[in-house]
């Protein structure tokens, strides 16, 4: 079985769409050992705006 992202990143290469594994990009930040969650799924404040930083700087 394939890994998720591979399933998502390949049809997103094909029309020429950015794809980028936020799991991976939030293990490799350096604010991933502050919280970022509210419980454990949900996403409080900052974890909103470091997504938001990572999404952009792959995007833009």
């Amino acid at each position: 079985m394939a890994r998720l992202p591979t399933e998502y990143e390949r049809p997103a290469r094909g029309r020429r769409s950015v794809f980028a594994d936020m799991n991976t990009l939030l293990r490799d930040s350096p604010v991933i050992d502050n919280y970022l969650f509210v419980d454990r799924v949900h996403f409080n404040d900052k974890g909103y705006d470091e997504v938001a930083g990572l999404i952009a700087d792959k995007v833009l």
